[in-house]
């Protein structure tokens, strides 16, 4: 029977101190916040104010640029001897040429023109001659009005509504500040009908309406109404312009306000709940049940503890983590194993790709011969026997296809050979320039015959003779100038070979360059990467139209590799291919003796 420890209990005043502190930092965070919304609501207030207020100067300067063309007006012609000469003897004809054009110019519906004594000379009213008034103040209002402002402009009741008015008095030529004696009085006036409230909305960028008394403020949050006095004469109200603009900024401010409020409310109270329950989880229950464990000498009852981010969880987790570690042993152990049967599968995929390698290469002259056999009595009975044309054209499909078909073998005996290390590089000295025109000659036959060019061009700084295998550079030279034979329809085909240098593991050396390049087909740019994998051509239609293997190239990188060069492409489709072979260049003993 396992020993009973007696345990002292935590007294459950301690708990509840603790859920009491808890309760208090709740109070405090929730007094900070109730205060951070206080004041972002007075902000937002503040904000509104500001908003109003730079709504009413928006609007009180949009009524000014309204009126300033009633003003233009107003001012430009009273400058004017003709205009004097109209006042004192009036002639309809003139009325109608010079002051009725300018009135749609300049946005007016109504003008008149008095005389110092109050006489109105002329009056036009673009709605209709009958509205017309015959004055519309008296001269002495004009003159009043005036005293002090050259071009005064107030409003005046209608009805139609409210009017605004601009006056000036009339001078001759030479007088544009009007400092001589007025010969009578030029007045100017536009309603405020819908179009001109849509122009004022415009410049105010607020819907604008005409009102007898001033609004009431904005009638909910996030709408700004302002209302200004259209004054009269006398500076007394006439009417009141009220302009209504949308602010949702506002709105999604104070609605942001709410939702943090809420958001940050319902954690605090969230967090307190989850404290509550972490002092009963992190204090109370692990301690029973360490006790627990420890009174009973059973690990079983600390599952549950070993969740815990505590010492008691530290403790239950060691205990734990030597099973745990047991366990991930076992798994090592399997995996070793399964790492030490792939290799084995491996080495075996590799000693049969290796077997099948040298059986190809090994059978090279026995697959070879046959063929060879087959092509030279189709060539015999095609040279000797008298056939029919029908009979020549099927000996000439068959004699094709094997010459095809001994292409394909000998391409995969080559690179077979070349893949089990059956090939030995036989290194001597040549004549560069001597191979390439070798290489070149029975192409240039075949090139001449579909009117395509064969360049060649030969850097006078390569030496007369190179050390290297030339068999298999003739080989590459002879795959890259029929492939670009192959692929080119018109245009050119050049074969260059130029000195350069390469940087290698011993350093930077001198090379040659050998570069074949046409104006064929080219390739996509996503295919150039694998154009040097065996079996692999530009795309699908590739073999379909032109024929070949696909192992040229790769033989062409196998060799060049085993002669410690590299080889690249660039192309573009449909206008060509370029690919370079760089080499180490290793002079002959002449030539080096000699430089």
């Amino acid at each position: 029977m396992p020993l009973e420890y007696p345990v002292t209990r935590r007294p459950r005043s301690i708990r509840s101190r603790l859920h009491l502190t808890l309760c208090v930092a709740f109070l405090v965070v929730f007094s900070a916040l109730c205060l951070q919304f206080v004041s972002e609501r007075s902000a937002l207030d503040s904000l509104l104010d500001q908003r109003t207020a730079a709504a009413a100067r928006r609007l009180d300067q949009s009524v000014e640029l309204a009126s300033r063309p009633l003003q233009t007006f107003a001012a430009d012609y009273t400058y004017w001897t003709e205009f004097v000469e109209f006042v004192d003897a009036p002639s309809p004809d003139w009325a109608q040429i010079n002051l009725l054009p300018p009135i749609e110019t300049y946005h007016a519906d109504a003008i008149w023109v008095h005389r110092t004594d109050g006489t109105v000379v002329f009056a036009h009213d673009v709605t209709g001659p009958s509205r017309a008034p015959s004055a519309v103040v008296s001269p002495g209002e004009i003159a009043e009005s005036l005293n002090g402002d050259r071009t005064p402009h107030y409003f005046l009741r209608t009805g139609r509504g409210p009017m605004l008015i601009a006056a000036a008095t009339i001078h001759q030529d030479g007088d544009p500040d009007h400092r001589t004696e007025p010969h009578g009085y030029f007045v100017v006036g536009r309603y405020l009908t819908a179009a001109a409230l849509r122009e004022v909305g415009q410049l105010s960028d607020a819907q604008v309406t005409v009102t007898d008394s001033a609004g009431a403020g904005s009638p909910r949050f996030g709408e700004i109404t302002v209302s200004i006095p259209l004054p009269g004469r006398n500076g007394a109200p006439v009417a009141w312009l009220s302009a209504r603009t949308a602010a949702p900024e506002l709105v999604a401010a104070r609605d942001a306000s709410d939702r943090a409020l809420l958001l940050h409310v319902a954690l605090i109270g969230g967090v307190l709940l989850v404290l509550a329950a972490v002092i009963r989880v992190w204090i109370t229950e692990p301690l029973g049940a360490l006790a627990r464990g420890l009174r009973t000498a059973d690990s079983a009852g600390l599952e549950d503890l070993e969740q815990q981010e505590h010492e008691f969880g530290d403790l239950a987790r060691i205990i734990r983590g030597y099973a745990e570690r047991r366990e991930l042993e076992r798994e090592l152990e399997a995996r070793r194993r399964i790492e030490l049967e792939l290799r084995q599968e491996k080495a075996l995929a590799d000693r049969s790709s290796e077997s099948k390698s040298h059986f190809l290469a090994s059978m090279s002259h026995e697959i070879r011969t046959p063929m060879n056999g087959i092509l030279a009595l189709l060539e015999l009975v095609r040279d000797t026997a008298k056939l029919e044309p029908e009979h020549r054209e099927h000996l000439q499909v068959a004699h094709r296809s094997a010459e095809r078909l001994l292409e394909l073998i000998n391409d995969i005996l080559d690179l077979s050979k070349i893949e089990s290390g059956r090939v030995e590089a036989s290194i001597e000295s040549f004549d560069l320039r001597l191979l390439i025109e070798e290489v070149a000659a029975p192409v240039r036959v075949q090139l001449e015959s579909r009117d395509i060019q064969l360049h060649i061009r030969i850097d006078e700084a390569l030496p007369s003779a190179l050390v290297s295998e030339p068999t298999w550079l003739r080989q590459i030279l002879t795959n890259l100038v029929g492939n670009a034979a192959k692929f080119t329809a018109r245009g050119e085909i050049s074969i260059a070979a130029i000195r350069a240098t390469m940087e290698t593991k011993r350093g930077v050396l001198d090379a040659v360059v050998l570069r074949v390049r046409d104006t064929g087909v080219g390739i996509p740019t996503g295919r150039l990467e694998s154009v040097f994998e065996p079996f692999t051509q530009a795309d699908r239609t590739t073999a379909q139209r032109y024929g070949g293997t696909g192992l040229g190239l790769a033989i062409c990188r196998e060799l060049v590799q085993r002669l410690d060069g590299a080889i690249r492409v660039e192309s573009t489709v449909d206008e060509g291919s370029c690919f370079e072979v760089v080499l180490p260049l290793r002079p002959h003993d002449s030539d080096r003796a000699a430089a």
